[in-house]
């Protein structure tokens, strides 16, 4: 678990700040998204589910605003 919550403050950090520049026909990749993903098709779908609901509300808490919806649009990615 302890490895889980390391990869998403270790992609939450590249994604706000080394992928903020790079840009594709306008385009930005979501790290925590695909991460999240990946986590649930390689360590299960509980593991997902953790790992969306920490990711989304780390998210949430450092963008302001209503906190929970991306928690749970990338718990149910996960």
């Amino acid at each position: 678990m302890k490895k889980v919550l390391y990869c998403v403050l270790i992609t939450y950090v590249l994604q706000v700040s080394a992928f903020t520049y790079l840009e594709i026909a306008g385009i930005r990749p979501n790290l925590l998204l695909m991460l999240t993903c990946i986590t649930g098709f390689t360590m299960g779908s509980r593991m997902g589910l953790l790992e969306g609901f920490f990711a989304g509300l780390l998210l949430d808490l450092m963008a302001g605003g209503r906190v929970g919806f991306t928690a749970l649009v990338y718990m149910y990615a996960g």
